[in-house]
């Protein structure tokens, strides 16, 4: 602590602050050690003065010591400047408290984190048994994203409004598109619209996959951010900045469109082929009863229809890559086709996905129930 006994004409305020300093007792504020430090760091402060024997400086008035001597200031300002000094010393107190509480919550959720880790990370699901929560995907899920290459521009399209701008051959694009399930060897039913962009990259020789995730239709009971929030909490109160990550929505009256961890999830890709699915009335009818169950207003658009043309296709699947969440939980990498084709609706039925059910807790997720 630095000592300042040079002559001053303090402020008013500062002038009482010197006086309080000089004939408060540390045990009357109950906080012993805790009362001296913060004191002191006043006296550096405002260069109050002070003696060199630290242990002293809460005992002994300042006329005593240093020979200054103070004018009693008046009541008022010493009654103002005690409580001043009172709301310091209880509002360190409280951060104190606040953070030894945030540092408490850290250390239990951080042992349940690694206690939870430590179990799933012997129940990562198989290649088979991803293989059969992927097929579950392609079954209840609607929509998939395909992607394909723009191709090179032909002469016949210099001038047409549909030819791509310059520069853009050899890009890739993704469209969203129906997708429905409707054979049972894992390859997706897809309705092309030969006016379609994607099958109009295709058919200009452009390779076409199709990436599909898992959307739970119920938000979790219990989220997986709650170590986001804590880390947040103690960057407030360690390092003294607000984390922009943290922040509440600029727009709180929009309900959160990914109330879960989408990336704890499982999604997938497929690559492959465009193959026409060659119908009869009876074939081509049971395809339109699977694809329309599936998707309602496609009944406007099936083959035949007088707005558009398109036909049935399968995309016969040759490889899959699977990302099934968290690495410390899931099976990440390339699922061998025999085991993808392999998994039959009897399997992919006996399970269920995360979010299926309500109140499920994102922790939980690894394996799907009862695979």
């Amino acid at each position: 602590m630095t000592c300042h006994n040079k002559e001053e004409n303090p402020h008013p305020f500062l002038h009482a602050l010197r006086w309080t300093l000089a004939t408060s007792n540390c045990d009357k504020f109950s906080l012993g050690d805790g009362c001296f430090f913060f004191l002191s760091s006043l006296v550096d402060q405002y260069q109050l003065p002070c003696t060199r024997n630290g242990q002293d400086r809460c005992k002994t008035p300042v006329t005593q010591r240093s020979g200054n001597v103070l004018k009693k200031p008046s009541h008022a300002l010493r009654a103002a400047t005690h409580h001043h000094l009172r709301k310091s010393i209880v509002t360190i107190i409280m951060k104190l408290l606040n953070t030894i509480a945030g540092l408490c919550g850290v250390v239990t959720a951080l042992q349940s984190v690694l206690d939870h880790s430590a179990e799933v990370s012997r129940n990562i699901p198989t290649i088979y048994e991803s293989a059969v929560m992927g097929r579950r995907i392609l079954a209840l899920t609607k929509l998939g994203t395909l992607s394909t290459i723009f191709p090179q521009a032909s002469g016949r399209d210099v001038n047409s409004r549909e030819a791509p701008p310059a520069g853009i051959a050899g890009q890739p694009i993704g469209l969203m598109d129906y997708v429905a399930d409707c054979e049972d060897e894992g390859n997706p039913t897809i309705l092309a619209m030969k006016i379609g962009t994607s099958f109009r990259n295709v058919r200009a020789g452009s390779n076409i996959t199709l990436s599909m995730r898992w959307t739970p239709p119920y938000a979790p009971a219990n989220r997986i951010s709650l170590i986001s929030r804590l880390s947040a909490y103690m960057q407030n109160r360690f390092l003294g900045r607000e984390c922009p990550y943290n922040s509440p929505l600029d727009h709180r009256d929009i309900p959160d469109t990914v109330p879960y961890s989408a990336a704890n999830l499982p999604r997938f890709s497929l690559f492959g082929y465009l193959e026409t699915i060659h119908t009869d009335n009876e074939s081509s009818k049971r395809l339109a009863t699977c694809y329309t169950a599936k998707h309602h207003d496609a009944l406007h658009w099936l083959p035949g229809n007088r707005i558009h043309e398109d036909e049935w296709t399968r995309l016969v699947v040759t490889h899959v890559y699977w990302i099934g969440g968290f690495g410390d939980r899931a099976y990440i990498g390339w699922i061998p086709v025999e085991q993808w084709k392999k998994v039959k609706r009897a399997d992919w039925e006996a399970i269920k996905l995360p979010g299926e059910k309500k109140g499920w807790s994102e922790w939980s997720v690894g394996k799907a129930e009862q695979l």
